[in-house]
């Protein structure tokens, strides 16, 4: 099979742009499948070794450009993870204080007037 240098560009290329679009949703609050990505990034670096040297020293600023996208994705699905995680926590923390405030109610328990 002959492999072509400028189809392996030009599919690097797309799953760059795929990881860029991926990102800025996800930045924006959007949920985002990306199921098949890795495949597809997988399957293209299998068959990078296939070409000449020539040929591969040319996909470089491609695969730069993906790996830096996907170092991007990365740092932005930890930040979209912390923020729910805090919001998480501030919703733990008002169920608890619910809870406390029901218990104390069902205990016969009153809060004081003001």
């Amino acid at each position: 099979m002959t492999v072509d240098a400028d189809l392996l560009r030009n599919r690097l290329l797309e799953a760059a742009t795929m990881v860029g679009t991926a990102k800025t949703l996800i930045a924006d609050g959007g949920v985002v499948d990306l199921a098949g990505l890795d495949a597809r990034v997988q399957e293209i670096c299998k068959t990078i070794p296939e070409l000449p040297a020539s040929d591969r020293d040319g996909l470089k600023p491609a695969l730069i450009a993906l790996m830096d996208g996907l170092g991007g994705l990365a740092e932005t699905v930890k930040a979209q993870h912390a923020a729910l995680a805090e919001k998480l926590s501030t919703v733990s923390q008002g169920r608890r204080a619910v809870g406390a405030y029901g218990a104390g109610l069902a205990a016969g328990k009153r809060p004081k007037s003001r």
